[in-house]
């Protein structure tokens, strides 16, 4: 064979080779854990699990979140708790929701009325009759998005405490276009024992600063309406609150999400709220249209954990979680 062919010979086995490895590189690089396409992030259905796990899960010191510089601590067990809590509470308001009528078609009040607050109840004169004409209700399905939590006993021993008061501030939004239906301040109560909740309703409130609570119950009994489980948070399920959460403010209430912007790229990329409204009206179409393709976990700094995301349009949305809802946003 001459030496000629024996040269094409080789070069054609160094780009076989080369394409090998260029394949293999690529299918490595899509198998990745915590990496890789996400549809239907929006959908995410937590798992469920008991409080003794989920205290074994989060049981390290420092995982709070802290509300304007207050000594007012959120865990990450009393978010999740309360976040299931008041979506139950929301599904029960809603005219559209079949699982609220009984089988004449009937709606149920009783339902309502037995996640109600005791001393709401009778502070307010309700009964099963009435109950509806106390709350209001809730057209068709809505999608809820947690602005604000505050740990309304936080100056008691954690051990002592059976029953947890949070306020919490939400907005009930359009499925379709995000905004809003209904802009709510509530009071959750949940009993770890027992893992029992009540809901009470507030009205003209402006700042979730405003709320107090002077009772002092120490269990709630359980009912066939008012019983709950925790959910277990996977880095998925984080990453779909955040960007869900992302979109949803932006579009209706810009100055949330301005906030929690990192203040060094504030500063870089925006004189001030006006000129961020500025830009979100100028991408509202793309905003409306964020679909989560690929995202990534980073867990090497001690201070926070970084989860950055990847849209449709090859745009990245990075989120520093310090802890539960304590976190700061930079966009690309």
């Amino acid at each position: 064979m001459k030496s000629k062919d024996i040269k094409v010979m080789l070069a054609l086995v160094l780009t076989v080779c080369i394409i090998l490895l260029a394949l293999l590189l690529i299918i490595m690089n899509i198998n990745k854990p915590g990496e890789g396409s996400r549809e239907g992030i929006e959908n995410f259905v937590p798992n469920e699990m008991s409080e003794e796990e989920y205290e074994q899960m989060y049981e390290e010191d420092g995982d709070y979140f802290v509300k304007r510089n207050k000594e007012a601590h959120i865990t990450k067990q009393e978010y999740n708790g309360a976040k299931v809590c008041v979506q139950q509470y929301v599904d029960l308001l809603t005219k559209t929701n079949a699982s609220n009528y009984d089988e004449n078609g009937n709606r149920s009040k009783e339902k309502i009325y037995q996640v109600l607050d005791k001393q709401y109840i009778e502070n307010n004169n309700i009964t099963e009759e009435n109950v509806l004409e106390k709350v209001k209700e809730v057209e068709k399905s809505v999608l809820l998005t947690i602005i604000e939590m505050n740990n309304l006993k936080q100056n008691q021993e954690e051990n002592s405490q059976q029953v947890e008061s949070l306020a919490v501030h939400a907005l009930l939004q359009s499925i379709q276009d995000y905004s809003i239906v209904q802009d709510i301040y509530l009071i959750v109560q949940i009993d770890k024992t027992n893992l029992t909740f009540s809901i009470q309703p507030l009205e003209n409130i402006k700042d979730i600063e405003e709320i107090n609570i002077n009772n002092n119950i120490t269990s709630i009994e359980a009912n066939d309406n008012n019983q709950f489980k925790y959910a277990v948070t996977t880095d998925e399920d984080i990453v779909a609150e955040y960007i869900n959460t992302y979109k949803r403010l932006i579009l209706v209430h810009p100055e949330y999400i301005y906030q929690r912007l990192d203040e060094q790229y504030r500063k870089e990329n925006f004189s001030n709220l006006q000129e961020f409204k500025k830009y979100v009206e100028e991408n509202k179409e793309i905003i409306n249209q964020i679909r989560v393709e690929d995202y990534q976990v980073d867990n090497t700094n001690p201070e926070y954990t970084q989860y950055t995301c990847f849209d449709q349009f090859g745009n990245y949305y990075i989120f520093n979680e310090v802890s539960a809802m304590n976190y700061n946003i930079i966009l690309s």
